[in-house]
């Protein structure tokens, strides 16, 4: 079991079986509705990668659900967490990335990527970067099941005016973008609090991915973008961004 510390910089909870039962549930939500909405498992890819593993939450059940032959790849920003995961989950590769791209991996070499709760904590410019790298390294036909927060997760904060100023933002631009005390000493300054309204991310991200579905919050607090690597090369070149 991660430390304390580790479990909550990964999933925001301290309790044990808290930590435990999200990552179970997320994969779970992750393999049966965001995936099924394409008639696909997690039992289908051959090369999976856990973008933001953190300190391994999704890693701990994601290799049962995986094809048993399936490489497990692994990468965050926290070299503790990485450490650690390195020690205790086996079966996986790690590698620490930076603020920026570029990850460890071939162009068009993985053919699924989770990336829950990554886009919850980036900025517009953070954002598009990723998404970029994203799309170098995802096999064409491959998916991204990006997570993010939308009405509900905002309905929860306990600032009134906070929630008026972020609904203010998604209106305007359909992203709020919030740096965050929580994180200050833990994280880098940039790391902080991201909220999108579905329709931003259609138009947004469409110049990376096909968005083939938006998947509702249910079992997991966060909608789950559903982002199919286009096959025709052309179209990789019309929607490539420097």
């Amino acid at each position: 079991m991660p430390p304390e510390d580790l479990r909550w910089r990964a999933a925001g909870m301290r309790d044990v079986e808290g930590f435990l039962r999200s990552g179970r549930t997320a994969v779970e939500f992750l393999d049966k509705e965001a995936l099924a909405s394409e008639r696909k498992s997690l039992g289908d890819f051959s090369s999976v990668l856990d973008f933001g593993c953190g300190c391994g939450r999704l890693l701990r059940t994601l290799r049962t659900a995986c094809d048993q032959w399936a490489a497990i790849h692994a990468t965050d920003i926290d070299p503790s967490a990485i450490t650690w995961c390195k020690q205790n989950i086996a079966d996986a590769s790690y590698a620490v990335n930076a603020e920026f791209p570029p990850l460890p991996y071939q162009d068009h070499s993985i053919d699924l990527v989770l990336a829950s709760s990554v886009f919850t904590h980036l900025d517009a410019d953070h954002q598009l970067r990723w998404l970029g790298e994203l799309q170098r390294i995802v096999k064409p036909g491959g998916y991204v099941l990006a997570t993010f927060r939308h009405g509900h997760a905002i309905e929860a904060i306990a600032d009134e005016a906070e929630r008026n100023a972020i609904f203010a933002d998604l209106d305007r631009n359909g992203i709020a973008y919030r740096t965050s005390d929580a994180w200050k000493g833990v994280f880098p300054a940039w790391y902080g609090e991201t909220y999108h309204t579905p329709d931003y991310v259609q138009r947004s991200w469409r110049s990376y991915f096909e968005v083939c579905h938006i998947v509702p919050a249910g079992t997991i607090p966060e909608d789950t973008a559903v982002l199919r690597a286009r096959e025709s090369t052309f179209m990789q070149r019309l929607f490539q961004r420097p």
